[in-house]
């Protein structure tokens, strides 16, 4: 049985979305950017230029919060730690 009481918002939402086999980490949202705009930022900016690539994974998880495919929670806690973070 879940206790929550002892939970965190972030937690609790987290706990939600994986319910809903939606982004429910902050690694499965970083996947989820390598996989669908990281090779897009590569090509233009350089694999390597991490400075791109962050505020490339900040403007996307933005348009992915508006959209209402990520909580505001997760939006204000979530960076990126994909396979070409710093």
């Amino acid at each position: 049985m879940v206790n929550w009481k002892d939970m965190t918002t972030l937690e609790i939402v987290e706990a939600l979305a994986a319910w809903e086999d939606m982004i429910d980490s902050e690694e499965a949202l970083s996947e989820k950017f390598d996989k669908e705009e990281a090779n897009c930022v590569g090509e233009q900016y350089g694999i390597d230029d991490t400075i791109a690539m962050s505020e490339a994974f900040s403007n996307w998880a933005d348009a992915l919060c508006a959209e209402g495919e990520l909580c505001a929670a997760q939006y204000e806690e979530y960076s990126y730690v994909g396979k070409y973070s710093a």
